[in-house]
């Protein structure tokens, strides 16, 4: 069988589909929108605000087992991109097998895992009945158990990602999230609580996992899975890349899955159904920018496979003004409107303006540094900056638990947004700039005019007019403050257009649309 590498007329790099992955993409994700705006407020209004924490607390314990899965699809997707590229069929097969059986023995542990946190999770927080008790156990186990299920197809994922198939890999999760969408609704409208909801969760899992094993397989048939070509080492290589993977996300899942306990156990689940709305705002702007982020770990590895170093190098440089000009126009949104688009999707007593404030102003430099990362990652230099980012992030946390218990301040809200947010800059948005400086050389200086500074100018237009429609907005102006608006992103993108995208890729843009 013949490998892809062998067609000539193939790009390897994956630039080629940049475009349509990345439109792809967003596109799916307006499905992932459906459900995070649906399902919650479905949840409130059918069995309570106090359900509703239950259930974001069971997510945020799935967040924290699914470091479990020590970056699995990162790995795949980083080495089936690079064995593609160099044309190495034998890697290929033998990576994709060590990391097959590797998951299969961390999905296994990981089942045992989510019953046992699920029971000291209950043990730990008090609950005021036996039945909620009861309740809170089966959710979190089921939920739990649901991430368990989707890593045995995380191979699967990476395959279609290092493939830069990425259109694929989020057509199948914009499916899923369609499904789950419509059991779930009917699931509460039948009259169904928060375990049989987590019973859809885990069913649908199983469900997609499969389908994602199989078109792995139709995509990328030369990537087979063979006991022969089972190699320990290799097996090793690939876990270490993917550990330096999952640390690096491990600063966000260690600081929310801890606020998100200390809330619960100081306020009670109702306070975290509320700062959860919050983050859910955030996560979502995050999301969209890391679904474009990750589409550069395969093409930067494919681009080191083809011995082509100098453009990997230059892309750490370049990609993070990128980065901040995808996500700042939609943090202003949030900055602006956060408040209204609370109040509009989950209604009375879910609206914070201060709350929106504190977790925009400290989570904007983190996500904007996403494709930073995911460059480093493509080219195997992301360890030592995770560990960093990792300890800087505890040393946060753990000061400002110190501060409780000293009485500095007590668990709130906003208390719980202020330390999110500072654990997360401090963690990564002031660690990676530092670590480019000592790894690359890069000036810091020069990385913050381009990185920072630069965007950031170019979104000041936006800003004004963002100010000025939520002016017009407070005095029921509301036709003015959305040709504010509007008028605002046509501007922003036309800054982009003459400032930030580069001519190469103005003449795919113009070739595109015949220009």
């Amino acid at each position: 069988m013949s490998s892809t590498a062998d067609k000539p007329n193939t790009d390897l790099t994956g630039l080629d589909r940049l475009g349509k992955n990345v439109a792809v993409s967003w596109g799916a994700y307006l499905c992932v929108l459906v459900v995070g705006f649906l399902i919650p407020r479905q949840i409130s209004d059918s069995l309570g605000p106090a359900s509703l924490g239950i259930w974001d607390l069971g997510w945020a314990t799935v967040r924290y087992l699914a470091l479990a899965n020590v970056g699995i699809g990162g790995s795949v997707s980083r080495y089936v991109g690079l064995h593609r590229a160099a044309g190495d069929h034998v890697a290929l097969v033998q990576s994709v097998t060590a990391i097959s059986i590797i998951q299969n023995i961390i999905a296994a542990f990981a089942m045992v895992a989510a019953a046992i946190a699920a029971a000291l999770i209950v043990h730990w927080i008090e609950l005021p009945s036996a039945e909620r008790a009861t309740e809170a156990f089966w959710v979190l186990f089921l939920l739990c158990g649901s991430v368990a299920v989707r890593m045995v197809g995380n191979p699967a994922g990476g395959i279609l990602a290092g493939c830069h198939r990425t259109d694929l890999q989020h057509g199948i999760n914009a499916a899923m999230d369609i499904l789950l969408a419509v059991l779930m609704v009917t699931t509460l409208s039948f009259g169904g609580g928060l375990i049989s909801l987590a019973l859809v969760v885990f069913g649908v899992s199983a469900v997609v996992t499969i389908f994602r094993m199989v078109m792995a397989r139709i995509i990328c048939p030369e990537a087979a899975f063979s006991f022969k070509e089972w190699r320990l080492k290799r097996g090793l290589k690939l876990l270490k890349f993917g550990g330096k993977s999952s640390i690096s996300v491990a600063p966000d899942v260690l600081v929310f899955q801890a606020v998100t306990i200390f809330l619960t156990a100081s306020a009670g689940p109702a306070a975290v159904a509320v700062l959860a709305r919050g983050i859910a705002l955030i996560r979502h702007c995050e999301l969209l920018v890391r679904r474009t982020a990750t589409l550069l770990v395969p093409i930067t590895s494919s681009l080191i496979g083809m011995d082509k170093r100098d453009e990997a190098r230059d892309m750490v440089f370049n990609i993070g003004g990128v980065g901040l000009a995808l996500t700042l126009p939609m943090m202003l949104v949030l900055v602006f409107f956060g408040d209204v688009v609370l109040q509009i999707w989950m209604g009375d007593g879910y609206a914070n303006q201060q709350m929106m404030w504190c977790l925009v102003a400290g989570t904007l430099l983190p996500v904007s540094q996403l494709g930073t990362t995911s460059v480093l990652a493509g080219m195997n230099a992301h360890g030592k900056v995770a560990i960093a980012s990792l300890i800087t992030s505890s040393v946060v946390l753990l000061a400002g638990a110190a501060a409780v218990e000293m009485g500095f301040w007590d668990w709130s809200i906003i208390s719980a947004a202020l330390l999110i947010g500072a654990s997360w800059t401090l963690g990564k948005g002031v660690v990676i700039p530092i670590f480019l400086k000592l790894h690359f050389g890069i000036s810091l200086v020069k990385y913050t005019l381009r990185s920072f500074v630069r965007p950031a100018l170019m979104n000041v237009p936006l800003a004004g007019l963002m100010y000025l429609a939520r002016q017009q907005f407070d005095a029921d102006r509301w036709v003015v403050a959305a040709a504010c608006v509007a008028i605002g992103g046509l501007l922003t993108l036309v800054i982009y257009w003459a400032l930030l995208l580069p001519d190469s890729a103005k003449r795919v843009v113009r070739k595109k649309l015949r220009l």
